[in-house]
């Protein structure tokens, strides 16, 4: 990533960034402040934060280190940028609106992401920084700052730790060179504090949605795999944990909004290890571009009903799996 004779830069991510996509905007943004020539930096969130990220901004506050942050971007917002960084997103649609910026801008741009690339990313931006391997974006940011031997201070340590454990579970699916990186971030910042910052209660609405989604659960059996779908309003993601975490190998959540159809999709480790169905990229990125995620964790809003997107996925599954037999 070339970054002299840089004056204005822009960092985007994807629509409602999650832990990762903040944090790695975060210490991007404080990698950036060491370059001189840098006198403005800009951040643009394309629709705002998830709550658990919400929380995070509480504790480590990217305006302290931006120009402007943009949490809601409209397309009056007018940034002449020398660089585009696009972090954690492996698809231009996933920036909702922030794509037709990064699409018509003219300036470098570079992508960092540990997702599978999707067909078009090489089409908007001309170097590509990918590690399928990598827990999370946060896990490449750190190795920029090592390549470039720029001192990472105790808050991007926090941030740069947070973003891992969140996209690792925990830690739980992490290789072993993530677990190296884990090691040395601690020696700046404590990992009980990291994990205080992340253990927030679920509110009312969020247990509500998780137990109709079990309420209203179809279950489905297919070579020897326990498949479940589901609709709820709001919560798709952490509804379709609670039903993996209820003993399902496969769970599909789903809601419409309006004219959209949208899923999150979660399957085991155990799921992915024998049936290698990578759900981001073998799954919903091949209904359409607008889906896409990693092995065991998707999600996917499109343009059309929601039977006709159940569908979609069902016949992908049963191509995948084998027939799907009601439960």
């Amino acid at each position: 990533m070339r970054l002299s004779g840089v004056k204005t830069a822009c960092i985007v991510t994807h629509r409602l960034a999650d832990v990762d996509a903040y944090c790695s905007v975060y210490s991007l943004a404080s990698l950036l402040r060491y370059y001189k020539s840098i006198r403005y930096i800009h951040a643009i969130f394309p629709d705002g934060l998830n709550s658990l990220a919400c929380r995070v901004k509480e504790y480590y506050n990217l305006s302290l280190l931006t120009t402007n942050v943009y949490y809601n971007y409209t397309h009056d917002i007018n940034i002449n940028a020398d660089v585009i960084i696009i972090a954690d997103t492996n698809n231009p649609v996933m920036l909702g609106d922030a794509y037709k910026l990064v699409v018509e801008s003219k300036c470098d741009k570079v992508i960092i992401d540990h997702h599978a690339p999707s067909k078009d990313i090489h089409s908007i931006a001309g170097e590509v920084i990918i590690d399928t391997d990598a827990s999370s974006t946060c896990e490449l940011v750190y190795r920029l700052f090592k390549e470039r031997r720029i001192k990472i201070s105790k808050d991007v340590a926090g941030a740069l730790l947070l973003g891992i454990l969140t996209d690792s579970q925990h830690l739980t699916i992490a290789r072993c060179k993530s677990i190296e990186v884990v090691s040395m971030l601690c020696r700046s910042v404590s990992i009980e504090d990291a994990r205080s910052i992340l253990a927030v209660g679920r509110d009312y609405s969020e247990k509500v949605a998780r137990l109709k989604a079990a309420q209203r659960c179809r279950l489905y059996k297919a070579n020897g795999f326990i498949i479940a779908f589901s609709k709820v309003g709001s919560y798709h993601a952490s509804a379709a944990k609670a039903l993996i975490d209820l003993g399902a190998d496969l769970a599909i959540v789903m809601s419409t909004e309006g004219t959209l159809a949208r899923a999150s999709v979660r399957s085991t480790q155990e799921f992915y290890a024998k049936t290698r169905l990578h759900i981001g990229t073998d799954l919903l990125a091949t209904i359409s571009d607008a889906g896409g995620g990693h092995p065991t964790a998707a999600s996917i809003a499109l343009e059309c009903s929601e039977e006709e997107l159940c569908s979609k996925i069902m016949d992908i599954i049963r191509d995948r799996i084998g027939r799907l037999d009601p439960l």
